[in-house]
């Protein structure tokens, strides 16, 4: 059918579905087609069985499954992306496609409930009959019900596929938690399959693949015995911010055709299962992009994160020690008491401004309105000339400060830099706006504990970072702002402030925002400059750093959950951040 008029009121039902959950508005089905296939599609028409206006509950509910995986292909698919990553082998070819699959059902079952009855539903049409099940199809059944959460195993194919649930409890303990932390991230999850396809190769001949074996091969680490455990989970290289350049572009123009989707939000990785993966600390960045450097430059990747540290500012410094930087800090903003509380009144005067008023008009009671005058004349029994002024509270709102920790930033800086935290928090928390304040640095100079483990393992090239990250958090958004105060002082105190890895310094603050439950979410970066790490930029590319903040700006940017915005202290930021 060509032309929109001759749908039926079914059809046209499931092309509106399908347009709302693609976020695609020129999308077109297709109905009568002969025969379907499961290949993955970015095509803007569909073909979908002819829908009678009869249909049993079955067969409408098996359609409505074909439309919602079209649908979800369409809004999470990058084709581009998939065939860079598909390997070889024409078998294990066809298992990457099909567990490429359980990946786009996934997302769309864990969003929406009927989604997942309609998409277990086309599954048990499709399957009916198909007895013994062939390997890809009873791989992908496991896979699909590790990773959704109401797409189980019928119970009609739980039989067949028992096999295979017992062959893979390894590989699926091994590489589940990244899979379903990372099914938003088609590359990553599309590394960690290769991964698993090496695994499942040695279970099953049919899916061998020279390449994923020599990649397997290259994956292994050799470590000391005592260490062997802490390296399991860095035998596969899942960096998160590196891709290939062969679909860098179609990757950039796929992700801007979908800017209006906004993507679900996925369940925080478990930290415990994550503490010595090579991806950055906390790293519950669903959809992150993996962008190579401009000129070929290696992706980012992390030599050892187990000695990187989170801690609270009072745990870096005691009670008394706190109180008395406290008052130092205050001695050196001595001469700026009038400047402070007129940026503070400015500020509260702006943002109260921004609060909407607006009368509710026809009240039995309150302040007689103007407008209604003509109509109290005219009809003397008017009861409700009245109006009242409503106004409107703000949009629930948090704030996070991200201060730079680095030593650059020792003296006049790292005081302009408390000063303005100070300012904004306690200015925010007047006008009813949360606010968070944190830190980022390192724990030693010119490298730690990575440093000397990657010196112990024969200084291998291209290690990555090499140093052990140190995040501060000095005030969490409940705290009060008054409570919250003598923290800041621990910014003045001798061995806080050392260099500084942006990019993963934002990478954090951001997880820790976006998991907040405000509707608008605000992340401000006070820095000096450029990320420096003498470790890591001696032993990698001279880029290395600076690739990866901008790597990360440009994701958090192009994702638009997070308003990000920076101030520069004594350097100009705008060539990183578009907002500063």
């Amino acid at each position: 059918m060509s032309k929109q008029e001759a749908l039926s009121p079914l059809e046209s039902a499931l092309t509106a579905a399908s347009k709302a959950l693609s976020g695609e508005a020129e999308i077109t089905l297709n109905f009568g087609a002969n025969q379907l296939s499961d290949g993955v599609s970015r095509s803007s028409l569909f073909l979908l069985p002819s829908l009678p206006e009869n249909a049993t509950p079955a067969k409408l509910a098996d359609v409505r499954g074909e439309a919602d995986l079209t649908a979800l292909t369409l809004r999470y698919h990058n084709m581009h992306m998939h065939m860079h990553q598909r390997p070889a082998s024409p078998q294990a070819a066809q298992l990457f496609d099909r567990l490429e699959q359980v990946r786009i059902e996934s997302l769309g079952a864990n969003q929406l409930s009927g989604v997942a009855q309609n998409l277990q539903a086309r599954l048990q049409n499709r399957l009916r009959g198909q007895v013994p099940l062939p390997a890809s199809e009873a791989i992908a059944l496991v896979l699909r019900a590790a990773l959704a959460n109401d797409l189980s195993i019928p119970k009609p194919l739980q039989h067949h596929a028992q096999m295979w649930q017992d062959a893979l409890k390894n590989t699926l303990e091994k590489h589940g938690e990244t899979l379903k932390n990372t099914l938003e991230n088609q590359h990553i999850y599309a590394q960690t399959l290769r991964v698993m396809l090496a695994d499942i190769a040695a279970l099953d001949s049919q899916f061998s693949d020279a390449q994923l074996q020599e990649e397997a091969a290259a994956r292994t680490i050799s470590t000391q015995p005592n260490e062997q455990d802490a390296e399991k989970d860095q035998s596969m290289d899942l960096d998160a911010t590196g891709s290939s350049e062969e679909w860098g572009e179609e990757v950039e123009e796929d992700e801007e055709s979908s800017a209006t989707v906004q993507s679900a939000e996925m369940p925080p990785p478990d930290s415990k299962k994550q503490k010595h993966a090579k991806t950055p600390p906390i790293p519950d960045l669903p959809n992150l992009p993996n962008i190579e450097g401009e000129d070929g430059l290696q992706s980012y990747k992390i030599y050892s994160d187990a000695h990187d540290e989170i801690v609270h500012a009072e745990d870096l410094a005691t009670p008394e020690e706190l109180v008395r930087l406290r008052k130092l800090l205050d001695q050196k903003l001595a001469l700026l008491p009038s400047v402070s509380s007129k940026l503070a009144a400015k500020l509260q005067r702006l943002l109260l401004a921004k609060q909407q008023r607006h009368f509710q008009i026809e009240q039995e009671d309150g302040e007689l309105d103007p407008t209604h005058l003509s109509r109290l004349i005219s009809t003397p029994f008017y009861s409700t000339p009245y109006r009242r002024e409503h106004i409107t509270d703000f949009r629930d709102t948090v704030v996070t400060l991200l201060l730079d920790n680095s030593g650059s930033m020792r003296g006049r800086p790292i005081t302009v830099a408390a000063l303005s935290a100070d300012i904004l928090a306690t200015t925010l928390e007047r006008c009813g706006v949360k606010t968070e304040i944190l830190g980022f640095t390192t724990r030693e100079w010119k490298g730690g504990e990575a440093r000397k483990k990657w010196m112990a393992n024969g200084q291998p090239p291209a290690p990555g970072r090499l140093n052990d990250l140190r995040h501060i958090i000095y005030k969490s958004a409940e705290l009060r702002a008054v409570l919250g105060r003598k923290r800041l002082g621990l910014m003045l105190k001798d061995g806080i402030l050392k260099e500084n890895i942006d990019g993963e310094g934002i990478l954090w603050a951001y997880n820790r925002l976006k998991k907040r439950p405000e509707q608008r979410k605000i992340l401000m970066v006070i820095s000096d400059g450029a990320p420096v790490d003498d470790a890591t930029l001696s032993s990698n590319h001279a880029g290395f750093l600076d690739t990866h903040l901008r790597q990360v700006i440009a994701m958090i940017e192009k994702r638009d959950e997070v308003e990000l915005l920076a101030i520069g202290i004594g350097h100009d930021v705008t060539r990183y951040y578009s907002r500063a």
